[in-house]
């Protein structure tokens, strides 16, 4: 198997950061899919935002600590959706399932 792997290269944070989202993102791509936690209502100011902006949305939902079961189905989602970028919202198992 090959594949290539980089992490995040850079980290926003602070007060209404959220509408600094759709500036850094690359240009020309529309089809995303967020990877949340169990509770993806919370970060509908996001998906709200990133919508309005012209993102088509798909949605994947890690519950728990990844396995290589709940990869593969969210490898599938991204496939099956057309996905050209992945976003993670959430903690650590979350952010774990979006870069893998």
């Amino acid at each position: 198997m090959k594949f290539s792997f980089a992490t995040s290269n850079s980290i926003h944070f602070g007060e209404g950061i959220i509408n600094a989202i759709p500036g850094l993102l690359p240009r020309g791509l529309k089809n995303v899919l967020i990877v949340t936690g169990a509770s993806p209502f919370r970060y509908q100011p996001t998906l709200d935002l990133l919508e309005q902006n012209g993102y088509k949305l798909s949605q994947y939902s890690q519950i728990g600590e990844p396995t290589l079961q709940s990869i593969a189905e969210g490898v599938g989602c991204a496939r099956n959706e057309k996905a050209e970028l992945v976003i993670a919202i959430g903690g650590g198992s979350v952010i774990d399932a979006g870069k893998a």
